[in-house]
């Protein structure tokens, strides 16, 4: 590619391979758990429709900002089967069309790769497919969304890509046993942590109430302080520094945790293969 130009682009460097027949793109980012390949599921689809289709997804309407967004006819859908009237990049959330949002697997006509070649940097300074794609519209060609069967996870994000492991290692019948040992490990200390935070607090809340009977948490501003009631949990100084100190250790061991899971599938992959 020589550049990142956006997934556009990187579609569009593939333009010779493809030649003049439908293609499919996949987003490795996206990774879906279900019985059927959500690709195979779709292209019995679009063997009914032709056209181009996209993968869909509900998301939460704060969400809008990271997806493609999709404008539907719900005078024409069908179930799974969604017909596409618009498409919108990354809009804000008061501005998308709908809570459908666009994930990376696509059935696209040849004809996407011309409009790739005429279109100029779109949202975030990139050569969207997006904007390809809603092309076809305005030429009257069909789109569709696929609701797909299956679970997603964002391994674009630290966190999708732990939940991923965890999951696909609990649906393996001979990596179950030993997982789910360690993830118990890993929760009771999670539990004994928290008990101890909890006795901690417990008791020196006692304490907090003879020097600060208000209930009010040291360093809070005035204003704060104003609207306060008067409650168990609160934490004189200096043992506010020490139970800061306690919950970033905390949160580093929980970190500790969750990375030794992912390491540990992955060594585990490594000596298989």
């Amino acid at each position: 590619m020589g550049k990142a130009l956006g997934l556009g682009h990187a579609v569009w460097c593939a333009r010779r391979l493809i030649g003049n027949e439908p293609f499919a793109v996949m987003l490795p980012d996206d990774v879906i758990a279900a019985d059927k390949p959500c690709l195979q599921q779709m292209i019995e689809a679009y063997n009914e429709t032709g056209g181009n289709m996209v993968a869909a997804m509900e998301v939460n309407p704060e969400k809008s900002s990271s997806y493609g967004m999709l404008d539907i006819d719900d005078g024409q859908s069908d179930g799974a089967l969604v017909k596409v009237k618009g498409m919108v990049e990354k809009p804000k959330a008061e501005d998308a069309p709908s809570n459908l949002a666009v994930i990376g697997r696509y059935i696209l006509s040849p004809n996407v790769l011309k409009n790739l070649n005429q279109l100029k940097s779109g949202s975030g300074g990139e050569i969207q497919l997006t904007d390809a794609i809603a092309a076809e519209l305005t030429q009257g060609n069909d789109v569709y969304g696929y609701r797909f069967k299956g679970q997603r996870f964002d391994c674009g994000s630290k966190s999708g890509f732990l939940q991923a492991t965890v999951s696909f290692g609990l649906a393996r019948e001979e990596l179950r046993d030993d997982l789910l040992d360690y993830l118990k490990v890993i929760l009771t200390a999670d539990e004994w942590h928290t008990e101890l935070l909890r006795l901690y607090l417990s008791f020196y809340s006692v304490r907090a109430q003879r020097h600060n009977p208000r209930g009010v948490l040291p360093h809070t501003e005035p204003s704060a302080v104003a609207n306060q009631r008067s409650g168990p949990l609160c934490i004189p100084p200096p043992h506010a520094t020490t139970y800061l100190r306690y919950r970033k250790s905390l949160q580093f061991i929980r970190l500790g945790a969750r990375l030794q899971v992912s390491v540990g599938y992955a060594l585990w992959e490594k000596r298989r293969g």
